[in-house]
């Protein structure tokens, strides 16, 4: 693995992506390592996917950011309006880099995710490329990404030489989390 270590978790919708993520920061948190990030989760009634909330995975802080009950002048992916103040207001401060005093601290940021809804705010694209521009090995990056090759920033992501790609499956998605955590302490972060 690159000495960075950034880690893209991909796979099919539902497969178990943020069920990672939300994993890797309980460890992480337990182990008691500096982390900042959000995650985003299903918002359902009688079943149905209506919606999508931010959660900020350090304040718990939490809004809705993507329904299908959202105004009409709300830019839209597929059936959802996505309310982009309610998505920065959560992911930007979640992806703020360290201060100059704190640099020398180990950091994993984790980021669920960078995908259409996402990157429809100019500043949470902004925000990722600074993230992925920070050059410090105190720094670990672990996102999900969709599986589809069809968003120019997520590709750009992908063919980074500090970057390796996990994909869950049914079939290995109970061990991708002790693997990503396996990776993040055996490359610098202890």
């Amino acid at each position: 693995m690159p000495t960075t270590g950034h880690i893209l978790i991909s796979g099919a919708p539902g497969v178990g992506k943020t069920t990672a993520i939300k994993k890797i920061s309980d460890i992480l948190k337990d182990k008691r390592l500096n982390l900042n990030g959000f995650y985003t989760r299903e918002v359902r009634q009688d079943g149905t996917r209506i919606g999508f909330d931010i959660v900020n995975l350090v304040t718990g802080e939490c809004k809705a950011f993507a329904s299908v009950s959202h105004s009409s002048k709300a830019p839209k992916v597929g059936k959802y309006s996505v309310d982009i103040s309610a998505l920065e207001s959560i992911a930007l401060s979640a992806l703020q880099l360290p201060t100059v005093e704190s640099r020398s601290q180990n950091l994993v940021f984790l980021v669920d995710e960078i995908g259409k809804m996402e990157l429809l705010s100019a500043k949470f694209k902004q925000a990722i490329k600074d993230l992925f521009a920070f050059n410090s090995d105190n720094i670990k990056i672990v996102a999900t990404i969709p599986s589809v090759h069809t968003l120019p920033e997520v590709e750009a992501i992908r063919q980074r030489q500090d970057t390796v790609e996990i994909v869950v499956t049914r079939n290995n998605r109970n061990t991708v989390v002790e693997r990503i955590i396996n990776m993040l302490i055996n490359n610098a972060i202890q």
